[in-house]
């Protein structure tokens, strides 16, 4: 997969546009169980977080990274959805202080809209994320 430029926009108003494609696990038709990587992501990634949860977008080899930040029973995930229409979650169920990551494939150039959420609380703090070929 060739590297591709991510341009960012953290705009609470763009991201409330395209984040409710993506806002319910029941809309998820792609979920995923991270691995464990014993390294931090990559650079460069675009980030949000919320309390318990930093989820991390990388936009060369589509990787969704995955940290719980909290020693609860919770656990990290990062809800996605693209503008071609495809949704999922990429769940962290390795514990607190871990990293996990997801490895994805989208078209070149979709936009995708993903917000860092925890077990059962899905909540609109996200980043959006254009990815050019």
């Amino acid at each position: 997969m060739k590297l591709r430029s991510v341009f960012c926009a953290v705009a609470v108003g763009v991201a409330g546009v395209l984040l409710p494609v993506a806002a319910a696990p029941a809309q998820a038709n792609e979920i995923d169980v991270g691995v464990l990587s014993k390294v931090d992501p990559s650079r460069p990634v675009v980030c949000a977080t919320t309390t318990g949860a930093k989820v991390c977008f990388q936009a060369y080899e589509d990787y969704w990274w995955g940290r719980d930040t909290v020693a609860d029973n919770s656990f990290a995930s990062v809800i996605w959805g693209t503008r071609s229409m495809r949704s999922g979650e990429c769940q962290n169920r390795l514990g607190y202080g871990t990293w996990a990551v997801c490895n994805k494939n989208y078209a070149e150039g979709d936009v995708i809209a993903f917000s860092a959420n925890r077990t059962g609380e899905h909540n609109n703090e996200g980043a959006t994320v254009l990815t050019n070929a």
